[in-house]
């Protein structure tokens, strides 16, 4: 039996097509946490704000070896907390960004400077000192769009392996 031009089309496309969609799915999710941190930034913004100072700022190296290659490095912990007073009661926080992003900003900071705590007129406690979406940091937004861009790409390899399949199944097959 004669082989049809373009019957391993269809290996290629469904490929293609689901690198496609793990591509996009993926998009899906660096978008979604993308919009989280922007709109609990967008309400912390109509926060409250109180006067606080950085209490404790540095850095905590330690031994961190590597499971698979047994190999041992060093890694580096930061420890940023400042206080703040809100309604006669002393707190402390330690979230640079009130989205919960992290970010180098805190290593600016030095200890007993003075800085503007933003903080949750329901839940006091929640607070920070950044209400800039993903603390000023563009590489979410970056990340998704070049991770969309990268499905849309494998998605039109993808469908022009399918119609290239589905043309050759309609042709007559070629005897020799």
């Amino acid at each position: 039996m004669a082989e049809k031009k373009g019957e391993g089309d269809w290996i290629v496309g469904a490929l293609f097509g689901g690198l496609a969609a793990v591509l996009f799915l993926m998009a899906a999710i660096f978008g979604t946490v993308g919009w989280v941190f922007a709109s609990n930034a967008e309400a912390a913004k109509s926060w409250p704000t109180t006067e606080g100072v950085v209490v404790t700022n540095y850095i905590s190296w330690y031994d961190y070896r590597d499971p698979k290659s047994g190999q041992t490095s060093k890694r580096a912990i930061r420890t940023f907390e400042y206080s703040y007073e809100v309604d006669a009661q002393r707190l402390t926080g330690t979230r640079y960004n009130v989205t919960g992003a992290g970010g180098p900003d805190e290593a600016y900071v030095p200890v007993g400077s003075k800085v503007t705590v933003h903080y949750d007129p329901a839940e006091p406690t929640t607070a920070g000192l950044n209400v800039d979406p993903l603390g000023e940091n563009p590489w979410w937004y970056i990340a998704t769009a070049g991770i969309t861009a990268l499905g849309m790409v494998f998605a039109f390899f993808g469908v022009r392996s399918w119609l290239r399949w589905r043309a050759a199944m309609r042709a007559p097959a070629q005897v020799p």
